[in-house]
């Protein structure tokens, strides 16, 4: 920094002494002492204003408001000492040279005035971005900085809210990432779809076993697939019928299977009945239709982003049975990535 200043101070007064030999047509002794002036005003300016800004910033200075009020009552003063002195070496008036520096004064006053306000402003917006920071550091993860303009503050607030939604993004799927109970997912899609299942006469049951250990899996789409699952069953399985979900532990993995007493599903659209855009229980899709295949085409790809398997077995006229697996050693890191 200081390299710059003293590189400043000679280009600087390099130009003023050229301009002076071009407009005022001094003599050589006049634009030597001007030099001379220049260079030792000047020197001493940068001197103090470094000793200051690079010795007590800690002490003196030690906020960004600070250090902006200094600089720009420091500049102010710099030019009424400039130029006051520049006047009492002309010779000026003892009257005169005391109007001129009340009416600089004055100035500094003005200056002060603004030099304290964008400062306070500059100290309020800046404050608000620790606030924001300290809120997120301590688990408070929705916070955000309001933006009302385009500098580098703005520019600084906008890369922290990208921050923290991605962080809040993949705490959220962390939290979802955590061991649960696959007992409490049936227990609650038993409780939601209940009611639906009793209005068209259906028996629905669910049996877990009791050995059965907790799964690291993202909860609300594992439990999204065994509401599609049921419901399907639900709308294919007439009255009078049966839905049993059962959950078992075998062979490294957790077995979840769905199993109706409906219609069944035809032998030709068995290994279709996972592909998009395909009717549920395999009946080919003639146009776009609510309640189409999609639901089993989204369960399929959360099961596999789990590392699990899903299929179906089903003689047609005798129901149909839907099993999907789940990994009791946890998820791929690929189910990071899962969407929304």
């Amino acid at each position: 920094m200081l390299p710059t200043f003293i590189a400043t101070l000679f280009g600087l007064t390099a130009l003023v002494v050229g301009l002076a030999a071009l407009t005022l047509d001094a003599p050589r002794d006049d634009l030597l002492a001007l030099t001379s002036f220049l260079l030792v005003s000047g020197g001493i300016s940068i001197a103090l204003g470094y000793s200051v800004i690079h010795f007590g910033q800690h002490s003196l200075l030690r906020t960004v408001r600070d250090k902006l009020i200094f600089a720009l009552l420091f500049s102010a003063a710099l030019v009424l000492l400039n130029v006051g002195f520049t006047a009492y070496l002309m010779f000026i008036s003892s009257h005169n040279l005391t109007l001129l520096a009340l009416v600089m004064l004055f100035a500094i006053g003005i200056s002060a005035v603004f030099a304290i306000y964008i400062a306070r402003s500059f100290h309020s917006r800046l404050q608000t971005v620790v606030n924001t920071v300290h809120g997120v550091g301590s688990g408070q993860l929705s916070s955000r900085i309001e933006i009302d303009g385009s500098d580098e503050l703005d520019d600084l607030a906008r890369a922290f809210n990208s921050m923290a939604e991605q962080l809040e993004t993949a705490f959220a799927r962390q939290r979802d990432l955590e061991p649960a109970s696959l007992g409490d997912l049936i227990s609650d899609t038993l409780e939601a779809l209940s009611a639906q299942a009793h209005q068209r006469q259906l028996t629905l049951k669910g049996f877990v076993d009791e050995a059965l250990p907790a799964v690291v899996m993202d909860t609300r789409r594992v439990q999204r697939v065994l509401y599609n699952l049921v419901q399907n069953s639900v709308r294919h399985t007439p009255a009078d019928g049966a839905i049993v979900i059962r959950a078992v532990n075998a062979d490294g993995e957790i077995y979840v299977s769905v199993a109706d007493s409906g219609e069944g599903i035809p032998a030709d659209d068995l290994p279709k009945i996972f592909d998009r855009f395909q009717r549920d229980r395999g009946q080919p899709r003639a146009k776009p239709l609510s309640g189409s295949g999609l639901g089993l085409t989204i369960a399929k790809g959360i099961i596999e982003l789990h590392g699990g398997r899903i299929w179906v077995e089903s003689t047609q006229g005798e129901g149909a049975t839907f099993t999907f697996t789940l990994p009791q050693n946890g998820i791929p890191a690929e189910t990071l990535s899962l969407p929304a």
